[in-house]
């Protein structure tokens, strides 16, 4: 499929070239002129200015008539003038753009627009010269923008784009784009393939030129291309350290939480910090609710002994539970010696006496 999309490549450029050659209509009508004649062309951009001087000396009372043939073949009169007597043009197309030498008889234009493209030539008391002048007028070209546009398998090659009407040069700093060739290959057309390389700093630019200007695109690289490739490292390490922090969190929230020593050291290190302070505080909320504070226990026993009473006394065993010691406190509390007891210490006591 990378054939085909290659043919296809070429096949285009070839008809971009074809359309160029039969587009510029000016540039061919020039370039016959200076064939036939032997003069050279003057290119000029749009708003520029450009002089025609004659060689032959001009004298005193020769006439001098500037002529214009237009691309379409239409002769037109720029400025008539004698030699040393200024004069002002009077067709539409030059009456603001032309203004001739008294002196030598050089014409100036000024202003020009694509529509003074042409040949001048001028006369000497209504003799056509031989010298001749051709003129081309040019729009600057434009800042290039590269277009991306799917080939055959878009994971493995894109056309690039560059589709105007000028000299197109590609450079690629990657030696293996097809159709680009090395670091200062050139190459005429308006799209290459870019083929994938694992080399995401591997770039390619199209530089726009004509006579009178030449613009260079930003280039566009691998990493523009296909930038999931060189992404999914970077992306793949973030993923991994946010999983890691995430993870590090919750031990730490359940150590604090069910370890006493662990929550005991970090409340009495950070607790006095503003920010962490808080966030320990909701933990402890948290803590307290998981881990309830133990009851007294002997209120829980005094209640287990009443409600033990209560079942006997419903049981009809209620002669035993009517002592002091029917709670815990009563039944823990300290034993007061009996009749029976303080009678035998009585006895002895006398006895040893």
């Amino acid at each position: 499929m990378l054939l085909k999309d290659r043919l296809n490549n070429s096949v285009n450029n070839s008809i971009v070239i074809l359309k160029m050659l039969l587009g510029c209509r000016c540039a061919l009508f020039v370039a016959l002129i200076c064939a036939v004649s032997g003069v050279s062309a003057q290119y000029v951009k749009v708003g520029g200015e450009v002089r025609f001087k004659p060689n032959p000396t001009l004298s005193s009372g020769s006439t001098i008539t500037w002529k214009f043939k237009a691309v379409s073949g239409s002769v037109f009169r720029v400025i008539e003038f004698d030699h040393g007597e200024s004069s002002t043009p009077q067709n539409p197309l030059f009456k603001d753009n032309a203004e001739a030498d008294k002196n030598n008889g050089e014409l100036t234009l000024k202003k020009l627009t694509k529509d003074h493209s042409g040949l001048y030539y001028f006369e000497i008391n209504s003799k056509e010269q031989a010298q001749k002048f051709t003129l081309n007028v040019l729009e600057e070209v434009q800042q290039p923008e590269l277009q991306l546009t799917p080939a055959s398998d878009p994971n493995v090659a894109m056309y690039l784009e560059c589709q105007y009407e000028a000299t197109i040069i590609w450079k690629c700093t990657n030696k293996d784009t097809p159709g680009a060739g090395s670091l200062n290959g050139q190459k005429i057309g308006e799209s290459i393939i870019f083929e994938r390389t694992r080399n995401p700093d591997a770039c390619c630019t199209c530089t726009l030129k004509n006579e009178v200007s030449e613009k260079t695109s930003l280039p566009m690289c691998e990493r523009d291309i296909f930038p999931e490739e060189s992404n999914a490292g970077l992306v793949a390490g973030i993923l991994s350290a946010l999983i890691l922090i995430l993870i590090l969190i919750c031990v730490f929230i359940a150590l604090y939480l069910c370890w006493d020593s662990f929550h005991d050291d970090v409340h009495r290190k950070c607790g006095a910090v503003l920010c962490l302070g808080a966030m320990l505080g909701v933990l402890d909320h948290c803590r307290n609710v998981m881990k309830p504070p133990p009851a007294d226990e002997h209120a829980d026993m005094t209640t287990v002994y009443q409600e033990v009473n209560r079942n006997k006394e419903n049981n009809g065993e209620g002669e035993h539970l009517n002592g002091p010691r029917n709670t815990y406190e009563e039944m823990n509390a300290p034993q007061q010696p009996g009749p029976t007891t303080a009678l035998k210490h009585e006895e002895k006591a006398v006895a040893e006496g």
